[in-house]
């Protein structure tokens, strides 16, 4: 439903409100700010409370966000639902990443991450495609069933919290057991990573309205190449956790970083119907190579597995509300090209970094 829901906001702004590229841009930038600042201030409160009660305190702020999103009205209503979804989405994603991760190291690291990314990247199948499909029919419905979704699962969090309370213990006492091979590619990694979501930020937050305008399809249609997109994402993110030969090489980070710097430069220069989807299904395997390398090469060997997943998720957020910030304006003030060449230099720079002699252990 996050994923769904970046989507749908942005096509409402868009299509009710008349927000502009530069607006729609703003929209994820306040879900990533906010999801930073999150991730930043519940440093603490993440080591204090079981994954069980973060995901209900999560489910109570998406739920927030989902009512203020659509009884709200006007774009600061929309901007104040985003900083709600941030903040929740901190209680979310981090703690549950490193609950999942404990006591793995090494081709089971890599499976966990397998089995982990299968799970989340599956639904982001349906979810483009489906909220494309509600915005056709009315802008407002994808916020009525955000609202509903929401409704259901906070109660259903709830009693799951209740009844395994005392089953499960912190996060921070069982990762005192782990012991493995830290890496210094874990430094390249991240920074790669944030480079990419800078490329997801603006694919999220400025493209879709793009894509609309240059190919003159609706919003089921983009909704349709962003499906494509996730699916491609999806099958390396699990084939990534099941074959390990990567793990530890720097080569391959240096290869799949020029892939998506050269990948978004084509999508900036792309006029055509094929030409566009090809590039997003591309895009798609290239970002969960990065994606993986950061979580894997990130957590490897370290003993506090919920703050190395704390530093990948504000990487992520950081990259994507810079994609969605800088390429918005981008491409309102000069044009598509420009926007994705920005992008493009970026990722450029990770490649760089790559080829510094990065040490195998540390």
């Amino acid at each position: 439903m996050l994923n769904g829901m970046l989507l749908a906001i942005v096509f409402y702004a868009k299509s009710r409100l008349g927000a502009s590229p530069t607006q729609t841009g703003q929209i994820v930038l306040c879900y990533d700010i906010a999801y930073v600042v999150g991730c930043l201030l519940a440093q603490g409160l993440l080591s204090r409370f079981t994954p069980q009660k973060c995901l209900v305190i999560a489910m109570s702020w998406f739920f927030g966000g989902a009512l203020l999103s659509y009884f709200g009205h006007g774009l600061t209503y929309l901007y104040l639902g985003q900083i709600f979804f941030g903040v929740g989405t901190s209680f979310f994603w981090p703690p549950l990443m490193g609950w999942l991760s404990e006591g793995y190291e090494g081709k089971e690291l890599a499976r966990m991450t397998g089995y982990y990314n299968l799970t989340w990247s599956t639904a982001c199948f349906i979810t483009p495609l489906m909220m494309g499909a509600l915005c056709d029919l009315n802008d407002t419905y994808p916020l009525i069933l955000l609202v509903v979704i929401y409704a259901i699962q906070l109660p259903i969090f709830i009693t799951f919290h209740l009844t395994n309370r005392k089953k499960t213990v912190k996060s921070s006492e069982a990762e005192e057991h782990v012991k493995g091979k830290q890496t210094m590619l874990r430094y390249p990694s991240w920074y790669g990573v944030a480079c990419a979501w800078c490329i997801v930020g603006f694919l999220i937050g400025v493209y879709p309205n793009a894509a609309k305008e240059l190919l003159h399809v609706s919003s089921s249609r983009v909704g349709f190449y962003y499906t494509l997109r996730s699916a491609g994402q999806a099958v390396a993110l699990v084939a990534l956790g099941f074959f390990t030969f990567w793990q530890f090489r720097r080569w391959q980070l240096a290869v799949g970083h020029l892939a998506t710097a050269v990948a978004i430069l084509l999508l900036g220069f792309a006029k055509s119907t094929s030409m566009v989807v090809a590039c997003l299904i591309l895009l798609g395997p290239l970002f969960a190579h990065a994606y993986t390398n950061s979580m894997v090469h990130g957590v490897a060997g370290s003993k506090n597995r919920t703050q190395r997943m704390l530093i990948h998720e504000v990487l992520l957020s950081a990259g994507s509300l810079l994609g969605a910030w800088i390429g918005g304006f981008l491409y309102q003030h000069f044009n598509l090209t420009v926007a994705c060449s920005f992008c493009s230099a970026l990722m450029f720079s990770s490649f760089v970094c790559d080829l510094l002699p990065w040490e195998r252990k540390a």
